[in-house]
């Protein structure tokens, strides 16, 4: 699967749970230009974009280390427009985060 522009910890979590392919709301938040910028998502349901939102700002979060360390100020902030989809956005990446990922 080609994981270009992925960190690598999320790269092996999300092949570890499925993930064959990226969406194209997933392909366009890590498209040139787009790192670092505050980004505006619409699409339909199922199209990617929890996993979108993740894999944009998990760079910075991961800041390099292979997995999400201990943070005594907020990293992020995301603003979910219910709360079915916070709830949904949170166990989906706590998970990723948290998962440990074998050293090479």
């Amino acid at each position: 699967m080609d994981m270009t522009g992925v960190a690598a910890p999320l790269a092996q979590a999300l092949a570890a749970k499925g993930y064959e392919t990226l969406t194209a709301v997933q392909e366009a938040v890590l498209a040139d230009g787009v790192a670092g910028r505050d980004v505006l998502v619409s699409a339909q349901t199922g199209s990617g974009k929890t996993v979108a939102f993740g894999l944009a700002i998990a760079p910075e979060l991961l800041s390099g280390q292979e997995r999400l360390l201990f943070a005594d100020v907020p990293g992020a902030l995301i603003i979910a427009p219910s709360g079915s989809w916070r709830c949904r956005s949170r166990e989906s990446w706590t998970g990723f985060m948290r998962r440990r990922v074998p050293r090479s």
